[in-house]
């Protein structure tokens, strides 16, 4: 089958245990296996160069840029790896789309991270009692997420987290949501960064001036809305 070229892949990374025999190989088949689809590309930190700054840094980075991560844990050990679990909490704070991969050995408890993500409100995520099924489900599971995201999409189903509670009940979006002291006077701008990004929510405006309108004027204009010579300032 002829491969398709596309030119915005979907940034992937893996995180699990690193320089464990096992562990590696099912990091390397997983990264085969999802770029062999042409949809995304894989970081896997045993494959990435030398660089100046520190380690942490430098897969921290490298989890910032990423679109979506992946998660593959045990409980075979009493602690989980510092860099899992660093890993992990970039991931929350960021808010990173996470999929999340659980072996456990039934005779143990089950790990930190997998208890916090015990609830309805919280991501699926898929247990094993084999590591060898980190390699059957993680490629699986994201066709799937991806598929399920689009189609939501399509349906205009998808809400951004921000605009919703934990319960799932919209959150009412004003001006005041977003504005800080030096953006009181903006409302013009405010409105058309929430509309831009939610269109579907009409925002009032009470206050604005001169500059305010420049500044809107300057990101239209920005974005390609409208042209550098169009009178927007």
């Amino acid at each position: 089958m002829r491969s398709i070229a596309i030119d915005q892949k979907i940034r992937v990374f893996v995180s699990s245990k690193c320089g464990e025999t096992e562990y590696n190989a099912i990091r390397s088949t997983i990264k085969k296996s999802i770029e062999k689809t042409g949809l995304a590309s894989v970081y896997l930190f045993e494959d990435d160069s030398a660089s100046t700054t520190t380690v942490k840094s430098r897969y921290l980075s490298r989890l910032n840029e990423s679109d979506v991560c992946i998660f593959l844990i045990d409980n075979f050990d009493n602690t989980l790896p510092e860099g899992v679990v660093t890993e992990h909490q970039e991931a929350k704070k960021k808010k990173k789309k996470s999929l999340y991969f659980f072996c456990n050995d039934p005779n143990k408890k089950i790990t930190e991270i997998q208890e916090e993500l015990y609830g309805p409100n919280k991501p699926m995520y898929c247990t094993f009692s084999n590591k060898k099924d980190f390699e059957k489900n993680c490629l699986t599971s994201l066709i799937n997420d991806i598929i399920s995201i689009y189609r939501k999409y399509c349906a205009q189903e998808l809400l951004n987290s921000d605009t919703t509670d934990e319960t799932g009940k919209i959150t009412q979006i004003t001006t005041s949501s977003f504005k800080k002291k030096l953006l009181e006077g903006f409302d013009e701008t405010v409105s058309f960064i929430i509309t831009t990004i939610y269109s579907k929510y009409k925002i009032n405006i009470q206050k604005s001036c001169r500059f305010d309108e420049q500044c809107k004027g300057f990101l239209e204009v920005l974005l390609g809305i409208k042209e550098i010579n169009h009178q927007c300032c």
